[in-house]
């Protein structure tokens, strides 16, 4: 990304511009604020992406947050171009997208209260990696946050024969487009020749080729045959964010730093080392972690690890975990063990007042819910005091143990997206843009969801102005021209006399399936 080469790669098949929900302000920003330092508000901030591609993760951002200022900065002429396409097209006014070389970066941009870096780190050299940590020290504002993502050792010492293999075979092709299908010829190759070969290394090998089938071209170009690609020991990044005046505060998935997933007696002598940065390392060797997202300060803040589960009660929160079955309220008021999963993980919860905590989380259907409102409703529903019902959740519960296991999740605001559906709802206008141009929005999550056809239609038009009734009329007026079918039961709707009616339970049921997805508005 740093030579002529790598701009005329992506140029000719731009990287894929995506919203990354762990790089945001708001999630650096929660975690700063559990590890006790003073971050920026988020709602007002400042923030700098290098590599920012097309805005795909800087514009949702500035869309959602109209009070803080961002920039991004991208080698990519073509990808600048595009972005700046769409910031017009939604009449931002708090963004500038830049076309820039990270070497050619200064102070001129000002200072920024966060600094995002993600997919860049790892496909420059030394002296880029070197310029984006100094970034970082120079532009930072005080209590800032810089967030990096950069692929891992020993991790990648793994993938790196799979890399070497297409390089080799592709090293003489200069085509980008030519280059990505030689690549997937010699993966196809190889494959062939292990057929009935049933070693670690051909089950490996079966693996990745079976994931890298399932990706585009440009991710396969950018992320393994780019010119530069550079994997690092977690303890060398942080030694040289040191040299830069910056510590390391954590990484954006705080569950990925507990070690009580491990054997205990693995967990007994890693909490036993001399260093947290020992210990993550230790960790990365024994998980062979090949991919991270770190979250860097300044030396001069004061960190403070000692989390304690009262912490939590200045938050929001949410659940990734699911039930293994339908939850009835039989179950919660019993004594009997209610089976959640998520990761491959499980989670076992026998007491009742844990599980119709869990149970609520769940029915906010990832809207985040304040830790005091979760406390009302428990005391609503056991007639206990709040002092108990916290005491409980505190002790009892152990919300940290849950939290550091990835059972729940904390935010510090409860986000713009609503559960609820309105008689005229409202999906973003960035997200009625993107549905105009393609079958992939950015939700009010920051994640990419994926629309097809006729749901793209009754998204674009979901504007606040227009009633349920009013959508389904218009789909119903659209499928009767013959542009889109509806089916029910896997038998296509032909009566006009249905079509209507019919139009009317499919948006509803649509209505419910956007507001799981993050992409109705809160209209309060």
């Amino acid at each position: 990304m740093n030579d002529e080469n790598s701009v005329t790669a992506y140029d000719a098949i731009p990287y894929t511009s995506s919203p990354y929900s762990e790089s945001t302000p708001a999630n650096c920003h929660t975690i700063a604020r559990l590890f006790k330092l003073s971050p920026p508000d988020f709602h007002s901030a400042t923030m700098l992406e290098l590599g920012c591609a097309s805005g795909g993760n800087s514009i949702p951002l500035a869309y959602c947050y109209p009070d803080a200022e961002f920039v991004g900065i991208d080698l990519s002429g073509k990808q600048i171009e595009t972005g700046q396409t769409q910031v017009k097209e939604l009449q931002l006014t708090n963004i500038e997208l830049k076309k820039m070389s990270i070497l050619d970066a200064d102070r001129s941009l000002g200072q920024f209260d966060y600094i995002i870096c993600h997919g860049v780190f790892s496909w420059v050299d030394s002296t880029v990696q070197e310029k984006i940590l100094a970034l970082c020290n120079e532009l930072l504002s005080p209590n800032g946050i810089a967030y990096i993502s950069y692929n891992t050792l020993p991790g990648w010492n793994t993938v790196r024969s799979i890399r070497d293999m297409m390089k080799y075979h592709t090293n003489d092709i200069s085509d980008p487009q030519s280059k990505a299908q030689q690549a997937r010829a010699v993966l196809d190759f190889v494959l062939a020749g292990l057929k009935g070969d049933s070693s670690s290394y051909a089950n490996f090998l079966r693996e990745e080729a079976k994931l890298l089938s399932q990706v585009r071209d440009n991710y396969l170009l950018h992320d393994h045959l780019e010119v530069e690609n550079n994997p690092v020991y977690f303890y060398e990044f942080i030694n040289m964010a040191n040299r830069h005046n910056l510590q390391y505060l954590a990484d954006t998935s705080v569950s990925s730093m507990f070690t009580g997933n491990l054997p205990k007696e693995t967990a007994d002598k890693l909490q036993g080392l001399s260093s947290l940065i020992n210990i993550e390392q230790y960790m990365d060797f024994i998980r062979n972690r090949r991919f991270r997202r770190t979250l860097l300060c300044r030396k001069e803040q004061q960190i403070q690890r000692n989390i304690e589960s009262s912490d939590i009660e200045n938050f929001y929160l949410s659940t990734p975990l699911q039930p293994t079955e339908a939850i009835t309220e039989q179950q919660i008021s019993s004594q009997d063990a209610i089976q959640f999963s998520f990761g491959g993980l499980d989670f076992k919860l026998e007491e009742p007042l844990a599980k119709q905590a869990l149970a609520h989380l769940l029915e906010q259907q990832s809207k985040p819910l304040h830790f005091n409102d979760l406390c009302r409703f428990l005391q609503q529903k056991s007639q206990l005091d709040l002092a108990v019902i916290k005491d409980y959740l505190f002790n009892k519960v152990y919300l940290t143990r849950l939290l550091f296991a990835g059972a729940i999740n904390i935010h510090s605001d409860a986000g713009r997206a609503t559960t609820t559906v309105a008689d005229a709802p409202i999906i973003s206008g960035l997200a009625r843009v993107q549905a105009a141009a393609g079958n992939t929005v950015t939700n009010l999550r920051h994640q990419s969801v994926t629309v097809q056809d006729p749901d793209r239609l009754v998204l674009q038009h979901a504007d606040g102005s227009r009633s349920q009734q009013e959508l389904a009329t218009l789909l119903a007026a659209r499928i009767e021209k013959g542009e889109f079918k509806l089916a029910l039961n896997d038998k296509e709707i032909v009566d006009q006399s249905s079509i209507q009616e019919q139009c009317q339970l499919y948006v509803a049921h649509l209505m419910q399936r956007f507001a799981t997805n993050g992409l109705l508005m809160d209209q309060s």
